[in-house]
């Protein structure tokens, strides 16, 4: 039985004009579709094989999943055309197909290639290396940092004394152990993390003086921004709920009407500046009684969201002013 396609997933399916980013929720079909397109090449007018093609996963589970989706649409496809050659020998070539997480293929792309590793002599890689294991891994990092600390502790400028003095708390340096090892593991995520920490110097070592204007203070300011309108919005479709009972917006409705209009202002000012903001902290008056609803259960929905609004504190941040913020970056800094 062919497999059925919706529009969108057939599009998918048929596009050949280069790269195609498709976003969809978990059981969308996705895998569904990708088995279709990579078919649609092998069967199509392309006639390419199966070990053509790289498919990357992120994890061993989803690519001996992917593997065994594939393998079964071939077995399927066999049982309709029982003399195709073709199909056959694709499925002879599934098991041989790059189907495999990034580090696999890396992997196995070194293992390929180790001869060409061995640079002007120096020596490199052999064929039998293998990769750590997380477990692994984490000793190593253990084993290697108590010489780290040693040698941080030899040369004590005045940031690295400041850093010891806040992290180095109590008669131990695990607070600093683990903000070390922390680090270690955020800075592997990027491509090349030397670079990245060069760049990050640059960045402390020319902070402006309002917090407000750094790309810390930015992002906060956008964060800020985003759910100041988010909750806008949810307090306005409110009042228009409240529309059908007329006790609930009597009594609601100027409440909920000005708190939106706050958050807007709000909005507003976190995109012109860190101290704009500051003038904008939301106060929450007060409701009046909603006696009499004819909807009990859309009186308690709407105060129940009032109530999680009041709850919010995104906002705190903005106790400091961008001068003081900027203050305690700079302090930071060294």
């Amino acid at each position: 039985m062919a497999i059925q396609l919706t529009g969108s997933q057939r599009q998918v399916v048929e596009d050949r004009g280069g790269r195609v980013l498709v976003s969809a929720a978990a059981g969308s079909g996705k895998t569904r579709v990708l088995v279709e397109r990579l078919f649609r090449r092998v069967l199509g007018e392309e006639q390419a094989d199966l070990d053509d093609f790289l498919i990357i996963t992120y994890t061993r589970a989803a690519a001996a999943e992917l593997r065994e989706r594939i393998a079964q649409e071939l077995g399927r496809r066999m049982a309709e055309q029982p003399g195709s050659r073709r199909l056959q020998r694709q499925l002879m070539l599934v098991y041989q197909a790059d189907i495999k997480t990034i580090d696999a293929f890396c992997t196995a792309l070194l293992r390929e290639n180790v001869h060409l590793l061995d640079l002007d002599g120096q020596g490199g890689l052999t064929a039998d290396f293998r990769v750590l294991d997380e477990g692994e891994a984490s000793l190593l990092r253990q084993k290697v940092l108590p010489g780290v600390l040693e040698k941080f502790y030899t040369d004590m400028s005045p940031g690295r004394i400041q850093l010891a003095d806040c992290f180095g708390f109590g008669r131990d340096d695990r607070g600093l152990e683990n903000l070390v090892l922390e680090l270690h593991g955020k800075i592997q995520s990027h491509a090349y993390p030397e670079r990245w920490l060069e760049e990050q110097k640059a960045v402390w070592a020319s902070l402006p003086e309002d917090g407000g204007e750094t790309e810390f203070g930015r992002a906060l300011l956008d964060r800020v921004e985003r759910k100041a309108r988010h909750w806008a919005k949810l307090l306005e479709n409110a009042v228009e709920e409240m529309r059908g009972d007329a006790a609930v917006e009597k009594a609601y409705t100027p409440g909920f009407t000005e708190a939106a209009a706050q958050m807007t202002a709000l909005a507003d000012a976190a995109a012109q500046g860190w101290d704009r903001a500051a003038e904008r902290i939301p106060v929450f008056p007060r409701l009046s009684a909603a006696r009499k609803c004819e909807n009990p259960e859309l009186k308690e929905r709407v105060k129940a969201l009032w109530d999680r609004c009041k709850k919010e504190t995104f906002w705190a941040i903005l106790d400091a002013t961008g001068a003081e913020t900027g203050e305690d970056l700079l302090r930071s800094a060294p």
